[in-house]
């Protein structure tokens, strides 16, 4: 788990990183959509995500997405906002809204 502030939309705010659910299950949050958040970690932890605007090529014209893997789970009360932490093969980590509906389209099953 990682924890610190961060001044964004609300300034000297706590950003809490969580790369399991046993921590994220620790954390008390006053948010009451934290319980369906964690819900939804629990689904998707350790899956992997394609993202559709990213091709990195064609295999017998299909596109082949750029992957990554869910690793955490951040809660951001500096942009009031929680987001997928993932990860490619080669470490790169990104970021991406809970919220957003087309997340979800690309989680592989």
């Amino acid at each position: 788990m990682e924890h610190f502030i961060e001044s964004r939309l609300y300034p000297n705010a706590d950003v809490w990183r969580f790369y399991s659910i046993e921590e994220a299950e620790k954390h008390e949050s006053s948010c009451p959509n934290w319980k369906y958040v964690l819900e939804d970690f629990k689904k998707i932890f350790g899956k992997i995500w394609e993202d559709k605007k990213d091709i990195r090529y064609f295999y017998n014209d299909v596109p082949v997405y750029h992957e990554y893997r869910v690793i955490g789970l951040e809660d951001n009360n500096a942009w009031a906002d929680y987001y997928w932490i993932l990860e490619d093969k080669n470490g790169l980590r990104r970021y991406e809204l809970a919220n957003m509906s087309e997340f979800y389209e690309g989680i592989k099953q």
